[in-house]
């Protein structure tokens, strides 16, 4: 009895730790995005979207509004909302196009948060 409590501590432990170095996973994309905003790279601008368990970086232009998606799956148990829809970094300044906070959750409530603030700065709370 006491083994198979040790064993679902363990596992809630581990889960603990995947869900909460998930918004460390969610703010370095979000970073990339960024920086890839301020270097331009493929001469675009980037930004980030999330759906339910997955993560998508995607470029884009004024006349193509998004190209070459790249997906993160998150942590089993892990779904992500972003309170505008998108965060989009302008290219050359990597400004977002306004603050927001993107929420990770599980069936049992919200595990972090990632903000992104007007000025640009992103952090984890």
């Amino acid at each position: 009895m006491l083994a198979a409590a040790g064993t679902m501590s363990l596992a809630r432990s581990r889960e603990h730790a995947q869900q909460t170095g998930a918004s460390t996973t969610v703010a370095s994309i979000i970073k990339d995005a960024q920086s890839r905003s301020v270097t331009a790279m493929d001469g675009k601008a980037w930004g980030v979207r999330c759906q339910n368990d997955t993560v998508i970086m995607f470029a884009y232009t004024a006349t193509q509004p998004e190209l070459t998606p790249e997906s993160y799956v998150l942590p089993n148990g892990v779904n992500c909302t972003i309170g505008a829809g998108d965060v989009r970094f302008e290219k050359l300044t990597g400004l977002p196009d306004g603050a927001d906070s993107i929420t990770l959750f599980t069936g049992v409530g919200t595990v972090s948060r990632v903000e992104v603030t007007s000025s640009g700065a992103i952090s984890e709370e």
